[in-house]
C-alpha cells in the first residue's frame, strides 16, 4: 500500500511538472507591422512569456529570431504591409525552435524587447528597425519675417488605438482625420504654417511629439484627442493645458494619467527615462508657457462652444506629458466623447468635423493676432 501511494504521488508530481511546462510554453499568435518615417515596428503577439534568441546576418542583410518551445498560429504579414525597410518575413521549424527570418532591404539599426500584458494586449515581443542615423540639423533661430508655426498632434496611433467608440470608432483614426483637416485649414492663412506630428497610422512616443515641435521652432502645439467614459451619457468638448501645481480637477488628473500611459500601451522602450517632471515644470514656469497655453486654450474653447456642448469649466490643467514642450504654448483638445453613441455619430460626419476644425483654427488665429511674431500681418489675417 505504501509503495502504491508513493507511485501515485510520483505520477501526480510528474503530471504537475509537465502541466507547468506546458503552461509556460507560449504561442506566437499574430504578427503586426507598423511603418513610420523613422522606423518599422514588428510586433509579435504572444500567448505568454517566451524565450527567444535574436541575431543579425549579412550578405544579404537579415534578422533571425528563434523562439523555443513555441508554435506560430497566426498569419505572416502581406508584402504590402512591410514598408520600405523589410522585403519579406519568413518562418519555419528549426530543430525544436520556430524561426522567423526578416529579410531587409537595407542596413538598419535594430532594437528588440519584450512587454508584459497591459490593457487589451497580452505579452509582446517588439522589434524596432531604424534607418541609419542621419546628420542632425541645427534649429535655425527665428527671424521677424518667419512664418507662425503650429504643430498639430493627432493622438495615439499604431499599436495604441486610443479610446474605442460605442460603434467601434477608433480614436486614433478619427483624430488623424481632424488633424489633417486642421492643417489644411490653417495653411490657408497667410503667414501660418501647420505641420503634423504623424501623417499615418503609426505611434510616436510622447517625448518625441513635443521634440518635433521644438525642432520646428513651433509657436504653438495643439494635440487632438477624443474622450471616452464608462457612462455613455458623458458628452461635450473640453480643452486642457499643462498644470504647474497639480490637476485642477479629478477628471483632469485621471485623463492625464490615461493619456500619459500611451507609451506603455503602444509598447515603447522606456529604458531611457524622461526628464524629471519638477525640473520641466520649473523651466516652463519661467518661460511663461503655461500662462500662454491657458490663453490659447481659452480662445479655442470659446470658439468650440459654437460647435456643441462644452464639458467641464474653463480650460482644465494637469500633468500631460505631451504638453511639456518648453517655451511652446501647448493645449490638448478632446473633441468629444466617442463612448457616447450620439456624439460618436456626429464626430464621424465630415460636416461636424469641419465645424470643429473651423473653430479650432479661428481660435489659433485669434491667439496669433494677440501674440504675433513681430509682424502686423496678423491684424488682417482671417480664415475665409
Amino acid at each position: 500500500m505504501h509503495r502504491i501511494r508513493f507511485l501515485l504521488s510520483a505520477f501526480a508530481a510528474l503530471f504537475l511538472l509537465l502541466s507547468g511546462f506546458n503552461a509556460i510554453a507560449a504561442n506566437i499568435n499574430d504578427i503586426r507591422v507598423w511603418n513610420s518615417p523613422d522606423r518599422t515596428r514588428i510586433v509579435f503577439d504572444l500567448s505568454g512569456p517566451v524565450e527567444y534568441k535574436f541575431f543579425e546576418l549579412k550578405n544579404p542583410n537579415r534578422i533571425v529570431i528563434d523562439f523555443s518551445d513555441s508554435k506560430f498560429t497566426g498569419l505572416l504579414p502581406k508584402s504590402g504591409e512591410l514598408g520600405n525597410r523589410v522585403s519579406k518575413i519568413r518562418t519555419g521549424k528549426h530543430d525544436d525552435l520556430i524561426r522567423f527570418v526578416i529579410d531587409l532591404k537595407s542596413t538598419v539599426r535594430a532594437e528588440h524587447f519584450t512587454l508584459i500584458p497591459i490593457e487589451n494586449y497580452g505579452d509582446r515581443l517588439v522589434l524596432d528597425l531604424y534607418a541609419k542615423l542621419a546628420k542632425k540639423q541645427k534649429s535655425k533661430p527665428k527671424k521677424v519675417d518667419d512664418e507662425f508655426i503650429v504643430v498639430i498632434d493627432a493622438g495615439h496611433g499604431g499599436e495604441d488605438p486610443g479610446a474605442v467608440g460605442a460603434a467601434k470608432t477608433l480614436e486614433k483614426h478619427l483624430v488623424l482625420k481632424i488633424a489633417k483637416q486642421l492643417q489644411k485649414e490653417l495653411n490657408k492663412v497667410k503667414g501660418i504654417r501647420a505641420e503634423l506630428t504623424r501623417k499615418g497610422d503609426y505611434y510616436i512616443p510622447l517625448r518625441k511629439r513635443r521634440k518635433i515641435a521644438a525642432d520646428l521652432n513651433a509657436d504653438l502645439f495643439v494635440s487632438i484627442h477624443a474622450d471616452a467614459f464608462t457612462k455613455r451619457s458623458a458628452n461635450g468638448i473640453s480643452v486642457f493645458a499643462l498644470s504647474q501645481h497639480g490637476a485642477t480637477s479629478e477628471r483632469a488628473r485621471v485623463l492625464a494619467q490615461k493619456e500619459n500611459s500611451a507609451d506603455f500601451v503602444a509598447g515603447e522602450n522606456l529604458s531611457q527615462k524622461d526628464r524629471d517632471v519638477a525640473e520641466t515644470v520649473v523651466d516652463l514656469s519661467y518661460q511663461g508657457q503655461i500662462g500662454r497655453s491657458v490663453a490659447l486654450g481659452s480662445m479655442v474653447r470659446t470658439r468650440l462652444s459654437r460647435v456643441g456642448r462644452l464639458h467641464g469649466h474653463g480650460v482644465e490643467q494637469a500633468g500631460f506629458a505631451v504638453l511639456k514642450a518648453p517655451n511652446i504654448p501647448s493645449i490638448l483638445v478632446e473633441v468629444g466623447f466617442i463612448s457616447n453613441p450620439k456624439e460618436e455619430r456626429s464626430l464621424n460626419k465630415k460636416s461636424y468635423q469641419k465645424k470643429i476644425v473651423k473653430e479650432i483654427a479661428t481660435g489659433v488665429v485669434q491667439y496669433a493676432k494677440k501674440y504675433p511674431w513681430g509682424q502686423e500681418r496678423w491684424r488682417t489675417s482671417s480664415i475665409q
